[in-house]
């Protein structure tokens, strides 16, 4: 049977004119009714209704993805630059003519049977009452097990770092394991000393307690001589930079004139050089952190590509990546990435040289990637114990595979222990986190506290009229807060949130710490506020969390952190269920206070009307907009406004209609406060539809940044 995808293509192909994608689902479905169907006599093209018992989101999700992988693009009617339709690429034409096939992204079940307490297990655990009386039965299961492969999936705050912790104790204790048989694999150094520290409290004292890397490390120094000539050095992020700029010179470029390419005229607005620099380092040890952990060679990504300037700033990186390693291994360099795939060259050539283990303990597995897997599988324990929250898998630009904690639940020699009870969060956030990650049809959490339990619980959702509103209130609400200022986070989608909330925080002297992916040296300070991005912030809790940016645009994140890295990753990786696990790490970081607060009109599609009851009911609370209602303009945003009212007089004279029917009064008010960058933002202006930002939105958005 030909395959669906290229039956789409054949159908572009055919069609009298490209056309968006609304249209062309409604010719794939054969609608007649359609009046632009009918006036464009589009029944009588190839192909007309093929797909006839498909939904529109079926149709959309295949465009989507068909567009993700390059055989379709947007492009501009030659009539009108504003209107983008779809047409097939030289990528989708050279498909048509030869087939290599379409990887539609795998529907991933999270279906995870909880094995129940046996009757044996129930004797023990009721023999060690002294040992485990804090633990419910599930935990307690996890603890005194007995399977050689155990995973347990362990939801957010269920307390799995204790139960792991527990589980050593118990095997050194009371099944006489010697701790140095026993190797605990942690993701971060914190989580490591974290470890230490509880098991130091316990009288445990010399189990191997490591992060992958550290683990690998310690390898290496032992047996660097047999895959090296000299001893390597870790490269330091001062060395990431050097090794950038000397790799760009070998190339013939500067970073000035690549930056003027490579970053969009949005960004090079807001971001300052040396930000711009920091942020194509970090792309470009993306890209070569991604091929080492997938243990594959640099290829000519680029070639994925469909658009001419995406493709050259693809190449540019490509040629980048490719000299920095070349680069690297004449100076004896190693990095990050090389510490796991060095200490699995020297098992795989010294056999005899993997150290042996009785018991491997894995935290945070559903975090997992391709080389880690390859390091876990030599070592090929007697007995393992992964731990993890698929909820919670929110690296997947970086190589984590979900896959990985799905294939371990699928193994007929294994049993897995889910832990349900939420002893962090009030319950009416657990509830809210449910509706959340629906979709993922995993077992709900429940509330292991009741709401008594909570002196001050509130969950709340906040709309403003524009940012600088929304920060307004946080900083306020961060004044009059009863809770310690270590006991409050705020987290946002991207650091350029967080800076302009920190400036507003430093106008009020309330001190604050800001924790982003690239200051990972960032803790939760006592006296101190912490600002962070919600993949630094995992793992942690507070009493009082603020989640900024709760639209459509923030949530999904509509401008990707990751371009190519995502474009590496099309078969594997899928950007919008991690973006759904990503708000659902961020509610679950709160105990008692949730506040989630966004602008414009459009809502975070992951909060519905069911969602809404656990959040005081309340779909728009503008308290600020109300206080702030007689307040002056800065001179800046009169001058917007006023170039913005001259602007629109002078465009209804040229289309003879009436000055409201260009921009309405309460438009123009948004649009010269909360100063959008890009269209993206554009959506999120009352008044401007679709139709109005194609008519009119670079001229606005010119007069709005100029």
């Amino acid at each position: 049977m030909v395959q669906i995808y290229l039956k789409v293509l054949e159908t572009i192909r055919n069609l009298p004119f490209n056309m968006g994608m609304n249209l062309l689902v409604q010719v794939l479905q054969g609608n007649e009714s359609n009046p632009q169907v009918s006036k464009t006599n589009l029944k009588n093209t190839t192909n007309f209704g093929i797909f006839h018992d498909q939904t529109r989101e079926q149709l959309v999700s295949l465009l989507k993805s068909m567009l993700e992988q390059g055989f379709l693009i947007y492009k501009e009617l030659p009539t009108n630059k504003w209107i983008k339709v779809l047409d097939i690429s030289d990528k989708g034409k050279q498909e048509l003519r030869d087939p290599k096939g379409f990887v539609k992204k795998e529907e991933i079940k999270l279906e995870f049977d909880s094995e129940p307490v046996s009757e044996q297990e129930n004797q023990i655990i009721n023999s060690l009452s002294f040992f485990i009386k804090e633990f419910n039965p599930e935990q307690s299961k996890a603890i005194i097990s007995e399977s050689k492969k155990l995973l347990c999936v362990a939801g957010a705050g269920s307390g799995k770092t204790t139960v792991l912790t527990k589980r050593i104790e118990f095997l050194c204790k009371f099944k006489s394991i010697k701790p140095e048989r026993v190797l605990a694999i942690t993701f971060t150094k914190k989580a490591k000393i974290e470890m230490e520290d509880r098991l130091a409290k316990l009288q445990v004292h010399n189990v191997n307690i490591q992060t992958f890397n550290s683990f690998a490390e310690k390898i290496f120094q032992q047996n660097w001589n047999l895959i090296y000539k000299e001893r390597s050095n870790i490269i330091k992020y001062s060395d990431r930079i050097k090794l950038v700029m000397q790799a760009l010179k070998r190339i013939g470029l500067s970073f000035g004139g690549v930056a003027d390419t490579y970053f969009t005229t949005g960004q090079r607005k807001i971001k300052s050089q040396d930000q711009l620099l920091f942020s194509f380092v970090n792309d470009c040890f993306s890209v070569i952190d991604y091929y080492k952990t997938e243990r594959e060679e640099i290829t000519p990504f680029y070639n994925q590509m469909s658009q001419y300037k995406e493709k050259n700033n693809a190449k540019i990186l490509h040629d980048v990546c490719q000299n920095i390693l070349k680069i690297m291994a004449q100076q004896n360099l190693r990095d990050y990435s090389d510490q796991v795939k060095d200490a699995i060259t020297i098992f795989e050539n010294f056999p005899n040289l993997i150290p042996k283990f009785d018991h491997v303990l894995v935290d945070e597995y559903q975090d997992v990637n391709a080389i880690q897997i390859a390091l876990l599988d030599l070592l090929n324990p007697p007995n393992i114990f992964a731990v993890g929250d698929p909820r919670q898998a929110i690296f997947g630009w970086r190589g984590s595979r979900i896959n990985y904690i799905l294939d371990f639940n699928k193994d007929p020699n294994s049993t897995t222990i889910v832990l349900k009870q939420n002893y962090r969060s009030h319950p009416n956030i657990v509830g809210l986190a449910n509706k959340v990650v629906k979709k993922m049809n995993i077992t709900d959490q429940e509330a292991g506290l009741s709401s008594e339990s909570f002196a001050k619980p509130e969950s709340k959702l906040f709309n403003f009229a524009r940012m600088e509103l929304e920060y307004d209130f946080v900083t306020r609400e961060i004044a009059h807060s009863t809770f310690d200022n270590n006991e409050i986070f705020v987290l946002a989608r991207t650091n350029k949130q967080l800076a302009d909330l920190s400036k507003k925080l430093h106008e009020k002297k309330i001190p604050h710490i800001l924790k982003t992916d690239e200051t990972k040296a960032a803790e939760v300070k006592k006296g101190y506020v912490t600002l962070a991005t919600i993949h630094a912030i995992k793992g942690l809790e507070a009493e009082l969390v603020f989640v900024l940016g709760g639209n459509s645009m923030y949530f999904p994140c509509k401008v990707s952190d990751h371009p190519v890295i995502e474009s590496l990753n099309l078969q594997k990786y899928d950007k919008m269920d991690e973006e759904r696990r990503l708000f659902y790490v961020a509610i679950t970081r709160a105990k008692q206070q949730l506040y989630i607060s966004y602008t414009g009109k459009s809502l975070t599609p992951f909060i519905d009307k069911e969602s809404r009851k656990f959040l005081g009911g309340e779909e728009f609370v503008n308290p600020i907009a109300k206080l702030n209602k007689f307040t002056t303009k800065t001179k800046n945003e009169s001058q917007i406004y006023a170039a913005l009212r001259e602007w629109r007089r002078e465009m209804s004279q040229v289309k003879q209609v009436p000055a409201y029917m260009v921009l309405n009064d309460k438009s123009i008010e948004e649009l010269s406060s909360a100063l959008p960058i890009n269209k993206n933002e554009l959506h999120d202006i009352f008044g401007l539809g679709p139709r109005k930002i194609q008519l009119y939105g670079e001229e606005i958005l010119r007069i709005v940044n100029s």
